[in-house]
């Protein structure tokens, strides 16, 4: 059998080809050890790593002394999860191959020509600085937080059809980044494009104070590492370099603008993270207070969750999971979990609570696990398309899956930017419906 061969030559090669070509013609040294079988299931044992690792700091009394409020509970329930998730990656393995469909190559190129044409429009609706402020507003990240936070409150109605377009825009333009990403690193191609795409978010961000795109623009680029080595094209052993460092680079990049945010002249940074019993402290370098402000990000949600697991929990409508989309269609009438953290010893929206907390204001957190079986089952799906043929709709929700999983320990932040979350959620709608079109079938 072959497989369906019906790619448009675009900025990533043609790595439709089957899994036995990529090992004979792009094989390294490095990848020999990386049979198939432990191949599907590498994004699996980073996720998991991950989470246990983030539970783990937050279990340590070193350096960051938490509360522990709960924590049997929460230990019950998170290991449940990752129990959960491993259980449904397997079943998604052992499922019937999905049919091979035409790759949608030029996805990408309109959305690098949207995000540029968008960005003037959204910093004038997110920003108090304009594009050509920029320098102004990298050196001053605290105004600029402060200043895009009074544009954002006054005109929070107004947005409406700008997030409507921008949802619509954002299907396109998701793609951009890691479609591009996986031409850079596999051939060493289209490195312009993917900095031109890149760009957009990391204005917005500078001149806005915020890193809400920054965080997905780095685990995207590490899921196209990935990919890279699925697809054989990438050693194993440079590409867990790539995107390990990516994500620690991504730990210490909010844990510096957190400090460029606070910074007046000078800074005094707290040792302290939420939830802990220490008392304030300054640190003598940048280096310690960018260690500690990570770690805090990275366990701060366990303590956040143990105090959610006291919540009285009443339904949401099936969208309360998302306060973007919460903005949108209105709030329950009742209170739901992450609402009445402001009750329970925690802060709602201040301080994160895990990406459970928000789950469970539409699913009972007893029920969370059976969804991680069924997340476990699809995303190992979309990866079995990203590394057999890679296009830029497999691709990218396979990235932006990757960013959901990573970031459930921390905060449910997909949900909070409505375009983001509405655009994946179409996407993930157009790869179910494109496994339906009648194509060969995946080897392998």
């Amino acid at each position: 059998m072959r497989v369906d061969q019906g790619v448009a030559e675009a900025g990533c090669s043609a790595v439709q080809t089957p899994p036995e070509s990529h090992a004979r013609a792009g094989a390294t040294a490095g990848n020999r050890w990386l049979s198939r079988r432990r191949a599907s299931r590498l994004p699996l044992a980073a996720v998991i790593a991950w989470w246990l690792g983030t539970f783990l700091v937050y279990l340590s009394p070193w350096p960051l002394n938490y509360w522990h409020v709960n924590v049997g509970w929460v230990a019950v329930l998170w290991l449940a999860c990752c129990l959960g998730l491993t259980m449904g990656w397997f079943y998604g393995e052992s499922l019937v191959p999905r049919r091979a469909t035409r790759p949608v190559a030029w996805l990408p190129w309109v959305g690098l020509l949207l995000s540029w044409l968008l960005l003037p429009v959204l910093v004038r609706s997110y920003s108090a600085f304009s594009i050509f402020d920029l320098g102004r507003a990298i050196a001053d990240q605290r105004a600029a937080y402060l200043l895009a936070s009074d544009v954002i409150a006054g005109e929070a109605a107004q947005r409406r059809l700008l997030t409507v377009l921008v949802s619509v825009a954002n299907l396109a333009i998701l793609t951009s980044v890691p479609w591009f990403a996986l031409a850079w690193i596999s051939r060493g191609s289209r490195g312009w494009a993917l900095a031109l795409s890149a760009a957009p978010s990391i204005i917005l961000a500078i001149l806005s104070g915020r890193d809400s795109a920054l965080g997905p623009l780095v685990i995207v680029v590490a899921s196209a590492v990935l990919v890279a080595i699925g697809t054989r094209s990438l050693s194993a052993g440079r590409g867990a370099f790539l995107a390990t460092a990516a994500l620690l680079g991504l730990a210490f990049m909010f844990a510096w603008r957190r400090i460029a945010r606070a910074n007046v002249s000078g800074y005094v940074y707290s040792t302290c993270s939420p939830g802990t019993d220490c008392t304030e402290a300054v640190l003598p370098t940048d280096f310690l207070s960018g260690l500690h402000g990570a770690l805090g990000y990275a366990s701060m949600g366990f303590e956040g969750l143990g105090h959610a697991l006291n919540a009285q929990w009443v339904f949401g409508g099936g969208y309360s999971h998302s306060a973007a989309l919460t903005g949108l269609l209105g709030s329950p009438s009742l209170e739901v979990v992450q609402e009445q953290l402001d009750s329970l010893g925690w802060s709602s929206l201040g301080l994160w609570s895990t990406s459970l907390s928000w789950i469970a204001n539409d699913v009972p957190f007893a029920m969370i696990p059976l969804l991680m079986v069924a997340v476990g089952a699809f995303v190992s799906r979309v990866w079995a398309d990203a590394t057999r043929l890679t296009d830029p709709i497999n691709l990218t929700v396979f990235a932006y899956s990757m960013y959901v999983l990573i970031y459930m320990p921390l905060n449910f932040t997909i949900g909070a930017s409505g375009p983001v979350y509405v655009a994946f959620l179409g996407l993930v709608l157009l790869w179910a419906l494109r496994g339906l079109i009648p194509g060969r079938r995946y080897i392998g």
